[in-house]
């Protein structure tokens, strides 16, 4: 949910700034509250257009934008929509409070479960490296410039030691495909040059 909404206040502040904060409320009986604001000095959204931002596939595009702007913005209106719907999965609450042309605040309520010990995080999750001892060779397709170094970040913060290559749309993606043999592709599938289909 943070990394969606931080990705949106980038992508929403072509100047200005983005301001993560985050504080703790305790409650009774080992429960407590965490409250996230994630605030932008971007383009903002209109009043009457704030009760849509969480529909899906939604792209508020009003007439305060103009045609340059509106093809950067260009997405496929998931985001706020996806981190609404894990929202309510957990049980917290996200609300927007906006101004046109001058600023957005997204604040995400998350109820939570206090503990006097601290918690380790056990997994069985393995990765074989190749037997070759050579580096492993990613690739990330997306013409959101955000959204690949989201991916990328993470991607090597998992993967130490890999070589991970970036396509800004499914043409480069492709070509580079045809030279390199990757051993992962993770690929856009709503990207203005191709489809689904392809």
């Amino acid at each position: 949910m943070l990394i969606n909404l931080l990705a949106n206040a980038v992508k929403f502040t072509p100047k200005g700034g983005e301001i993560l904060e985050a504080s703790y409320e305790k409650k009774v009986d080992k429960k407590g509250l965490l409250l996230i604001q994630v605030i932008d000095t971007g383009i903002g959204t209109a009043n009457n257009l704030q009760s849509k931002i969480f529909q899906p596939f939604t792209q508020l595009h009003d007439s305060s934008f103009n045609q340059s702007i509106a093809q950067t913005l260009c997405g496929n209106g998931l985001g706020l929509s996806i981190t609404q719907s894990l929202s309510h999965t957990n049980g917290s609450e996200l609300k927007v409070e906006s101004f046109i042309s001058k600023s957005s605040v997204f604040t995400l309520h998350l109820p939570v479960d206090v503990t006097d010990e601290p918690i380790g995080i056990q997994t069985n999750l393995t990765f074989h490296e190749p037997q070759d001892n050579a580096p492993i060779r990613l690739l990330v397709i997306d013409d959101d410039a955000v959204n690949r170094l989201v991916v990328c970040t993470t991607l090597q913060r998992v993967f130490i030691n890999a070589w991970i290559d970036q396509g800004a749309n499914g043409t480069e993606g492709f070509e580079k495909m045809s030279i390199y043999p990757y051993n992962l592709v993770l690929i856009d599938l709503v990207m203005p040059d191709i489809d689904e289909q392809k």
